[in-house]
């Protein structure tokens, strides 16, 4: 076994565990400049390497003008990047915490975004998004309190067939969702939903960390 998966192995039941005990409090962070309050239970930007990876990602995009959903905000890192960026941005969270925390950092990085409580789309009134961005969870059990929405994603990845069997009806034809997935979740498994879909798959970025690898992962419906 290569060190990385003995590492991984050791690792991996701790982790999760530290860091829900870590966000306990609130905590302040700095992401691609931006300056951020991260308020007790919502997912921290810097902790792990899924949001800092679509960051620098988006980082590279032209934005200006695109209307994008970020789904599972938390602090609002991402949307507000995205915002930074020139795009007209539209956001949601199933965490009432997050949305408020969103709206606050918004506010401190001195740029405007939507954020709204919804549990995936059911509150999204919006639609017609060139771009969908979203940091899932994606370990395979289900959540048992709320808190836990922004780690799994139910026994069967439940969050994915929902994800991929509304977004349809919320993009524009030449629309794309945007995942950061690891190579910790079964990525093939949320191939064969998307595609179960009518969803194409495109890996755009590949991260290689000392713990695991980090992919960008395009979803397109084809025209």
């Amino acid at each position: 076994m290569k060190k990385k998966s003995i590492l991984k192995t050791m690792l991996s039941p701790v982790l999760v565990p530290a860091a829900k005990t870590y966000l306990k409090k609130e905590r302040t962070a700095r992401f691609f400049g931006l300056s951020l309050k991260i308020p007790s239970g919502t997912f921290h930007p810097t902790l792990f390497f899924s949001t800092k990876t679509m960051g620098k990602y988006l980082q590279d995009l032209p934005l200006r003008n695109k209307k994008i959903l970020e789904i599972g905000c938390g602090s609002g890192a991402l949307s507000i990047l995205a915002a930074k960026k020139e795009g007209q941005v539209f956001c949601c969270d199933i965490q009432p915490e997050a949305v408020r925390s969103t709206l606050a950092n918004a506010k401190r990085n001195q740029v405007e975004v939507k954020a709204v409580l919804s549990d995936l789309f059911t509150d999204i009134t919006e639609k017609e998004f060139d771009l969908i961005i979203n940091n899932p969870p994606f370990y395979p059990k289900d959540p048992s309190i709320p808190e836990e929405h922004a780690w799994y994603a139910g026994k069967h990845y439940e969050y994915f067939q929902q994800l991929f069997k509304e977004a349809p009806g919320y993009l524009t034809k030449a629309g794309e969702i945007l995942l950061v997935l690891s190579d910790e979740c079964n990525v093939e498994l949320i191939h064969q939903i998307a595609k179960e879909n009518r969803f194409d798959h495109q890996v755009v970025y590949t991260r290689n960390t000392w713990l695991e690898k980090t992919y960008i992962i395009r979803y397109k419906i084809p025209i």
